[in-house]
């Protein structure tokens, strides 16, 4: 019970942070973007066999390359010349390097991509909002079905405790969602458009989970970090964001009028 409220707890003050700047102070949202991706990106270090020290050198400069090109446009080729450069100089080190170098740049993406969409106005940030409100209901409901009516797994080898079951139960409490709860939430709500935005979300939310899987499972290690009591590390409660932004994006550009 202790451990259940505790994660309650602070689960509860991120959901409450991630509302609270994407809703009422849209101003912020680069800020908490990239303070996510930083932590993120300490973790996934580790996960790949490197102390932040060992990686700083190259992939520090590639991580502030690119958020320097995404807060100034103007000045963005300087900032991509610069990561690409380091990149090239870390990578031609080992297979290693490279592998590391790829999974900073995984979690780095999905921040990135969604700053340059909110200031370009592409996106908004109640879009990103919805995004992870339909990642809690999936969420929600892969847990509630997979511990009452999991039998079937889902990829055994990567993650164990994951069924089918579970992953059609998030899906359909994600779609459930979208006619019963998100009309009241969400200006100009189109719920048919969105259920099938939801589908897609809550299978690309499912992929970033399993790939963050295999990612601890090859690292020896349970979670990606501990600064959330309860839930492990930031990597652990965003990596099925990090999946699942770019893949609604491209369907918010594809379909208009979703969502």
């Amino acid at each position: 019970m202790n451990e259940l409220f505790t994660r309650a707890i602070f689960g509860g003050i991120y959901v409450a942070i991630i509302i609270a700047v994407l809703r009422f102070g849209e101003a912020f949202a680069p800020i908490l973007f990239f303070l996510f991706s930083a932590l993120c990106f300490g973790e996934v270090i580790r996960l790949s066999g490197f102390t932040v020290r060992q990686g700083a050198p190259w992939l520090f400069l590639i991580f502030l390359s690119i958020w320097f090109s995404a807060i100034f446009p103007n000045l963005g080729l300087y900032g991509l010349g610069i990561a690409f450069l380091s990149a090239t100089l870390w990578g031609r080190a080992s297979k290693k390097h490279r592998k590391a170098l790829l999974r900073v740049l995984y979690v780095l993406q999905p921040f990135v991509i969604a700053t340059v969409g909110i200031q370009h106005a592409i996106i908004s940030a109640e879009f990103v909002l919805f995004v992870f409100a339909v990642i809690w209901l999936n969420d929600t409901g892969a847990y509630l079905s997979g511990k009452n009516f999991g039998k079937t797994p889902l990829a055994p080898a990567i993650s164990p405790k994951k069924t089918w079951e579970g992953f059609l139960g998030g899906i359909l409490l994600a779609v459930l969602g979208q006619w019963i709860l998100f009309p009241f939430l969400f200006a100009n709500h189109a719920p048919l458009k969105a259920s099938l935005l939801a589908i897609f979300i809550g299978t690309a939310a499912t992929m970033g989970d399993l790939i963050q899987s295999r990612m601890k499972r090859k690292a020896g290690v349970k979670d990606s970090g501990n600064i959330l009591p309860g839930h492990g590390g930031a990597f652990d409660r965003l990596d099925s964001f990090i999946f699942a932004l770019p893949v609604s994006l491209f369907l918010h550009i594809a379909i208009p009028g979703l969502q």
